[in-house]
């Protein structure tokens, strides 16, 4: 794992998942999300 990422996206849910998209796609090199579950496993699918 790298020690340091220009981004750091706490959270894989919709917002999370979403942001950490953007940023790459916006030419952020360094973008890292971590989870600590499965991506889309928490709050955001159970609302949904």
């Amino acid at each position: 794992m790298k020690t340091q990422v220009k981004a750091l996206v706490v959270g894989g849910g919709a917002v999370g998942t979403s942001i950490a998209y953007h940023l790459a796609r916006a030419g952020w090199g360094d973008v890292m999300l971590i989870e600590r579950d499965e991506l889309t496993s928490g709050s955001t699918w159970h609302a949904a």
